[in-house]
């Protein structure tokens, strides 16, 4: 069993297959008595819709992983998923195969593309309507102008480590060239010999930090080296994994919907007492940058 299959599986079926079973069902909200320890009144919730679990006796949760290594007794990820694998009651949900003969819709091909500085005033008004100033803007992305079927077009451009760009406007969502992730170099504090990186779905989700950071909104702790992991998609998540293995302290920052907390819960699945999840710091917005334009609007109302 693979990590990708084991956070499919049902929680509801994981702990069934314990011995553990819901004492009060409220819908999607499912309460029990703590697998942890004995107890007389539940306090240890599954929500079913986001496959996600808190125990409120000890204030911690998260996904089926870290439920996993505590019922199981062990931090050992190879040995969880081949339990998991044989353990009877739970069903292995198979990752199915995109079918060889469907092949996807290609993307139109891009011509004469050129990248500038960011000065169109109409890039520069999205810019601000998503809580970004310019400057910071400008810091990170440029402005790019392409072609496809002879008309002209133009958008953000925000760089991935294959070369390529991740492009925004107004009216566009899209890739130019491969996708991947972003990776950037922050602070070094030379005194200091630790390294951290701060993970996030999208660009915005990224300038979006930057801005709380610059409004004083954000305090963390000094490390010698900072990196900032972008993943430009959840489907990009797997090369993030890989350039985690030797960051000793990882926050997580990616959107609160159900790909987001996956995504989320497999980073704690494998680097738990690394991983610090900050979602939490938004909760009540979809992302990051949700939670920023809601800050500046209740800044303009004071």
């Amino acid at each position: 069993m693979s990590i990708e299959q084991a956070i499919q599986i049902s929680l509801v079926d994981f702990l069934a297959s314990m011995g553990f079973h819901p004492a009060i069902v409220r819908g999607y909200k499912l309460w029990y008595l703590s697998p942890f320890r004995a107890e007389s009144k539940p306090s240890f919730k599954v929500n079913v819709e986001m496959n996600l679990w808190y125990d409120f006796g000890e204030g911690v949760g998260g996904g089926i992983i870290p439920l996993a290594k505590r019922l199981f007794g062990t931090d050992d990820i190879a040995a969880i998923l081949k339990r998991m694998e044989t353990q009877p009651g739970i069903p292995v949900c198979a990752i199915p195969a995109r079918p060889p003969s469907v092949k996807q819709k290609e993307e139109p091909a891009m011509k004469n593309i050129h990248s500038q500085p960011l000065t169109h005033h109409a890039l520069v008004d999205y810019l601000v309507k998503r809580g970004i100033p310019l400057e910071i803007g400008r810091s990170y992305c440029c402005e790019v102008h392409y072609e496809i079927h002879g008309k002209r077009y133009f958008a953000l451009g925000f760089p991935n480590s294959s070369g390529g760009y991740e492009l925004r406007n107004p009216y566009f969502k899209g890739c130019m060239g491969r996708k991947d992730i972003t990776i950037l170099k922050g602070e070094e504090v030379k005194e200091l010999d630790t390294s951290c990186c701060h993970v996030f779905e999208g660009f915005f989700d990224f300038l979006s930090f930057r801005v709380l950071q610059a409004m004083g909104r954000l305090r963390l702790p000094s490390y010698g080296s900072t990196h900032y992991i972008i993943l430009n998609s959840v489907n990009n998540l797997g090369k993030a994994l890989r350039e985690m293995t030797h960051i000793e302290r990882i926050f997580t920052y990616l959107d609160n919907d159900q790909a987001g907390r996956k995504a989320t819960e497999t980073i704690l699945g494998l680097y738990a007492p690394r991983t610090v999840d900050l979602s939490f710091m938004f909760e009540g917005y979809n992302d990051l940058n949700d939670y920023l334009l809601h800050v500046k609007a209740d800044g303009k109302k004071q």
